[in-house]
């Protein structure tokens, strides 16, 4: 599971079409970084399941966590969706795991 924390800000201050866009653009994102076989679903609000096959152990998911980090940032800084006094760490993706 992942959920965009604080993400009705966006809503609230860019407009409901901006979400939207948004919401498209982490999909998007999440689509590029995972790999052939996984998958990134859109549950609803700002919740989306991951489904990644074939792994091992649970370290051998901090590789993939990592891009999906990267690929989120990237998309919070590309579309300029944090203001300046604030940044992607200030609700950062864990690189490890938690069960």
């Amino acid at each position: 599971m992942l959920d965009l924390d604080d993400f009705k800000v966006v809503n609230d201050r860019y407009g409901h079409a901006a979400g939207d866009a948004a919401l498209r653009a982490v999909g998007a994102e999440l689509r590029a970084a995972l790999r052939g076989g996984d998958v990134a679903a859109r549950l609803g609000g700002d919740e989306f399941a991951l489904l990644v096959v074939g792994v091992e152990n649970v370290a051998s998911l901090s590789p993939l966590l990592g891009r999906l980090k990267r690929a989120l940032e990237r998309a919070v800084r590309r579309r300029q969706w944090v203001s300046r006094s604030g940044s992607p760490a200030s609700h950062p993706i864990p690189t490890t795991p938690t069960l």
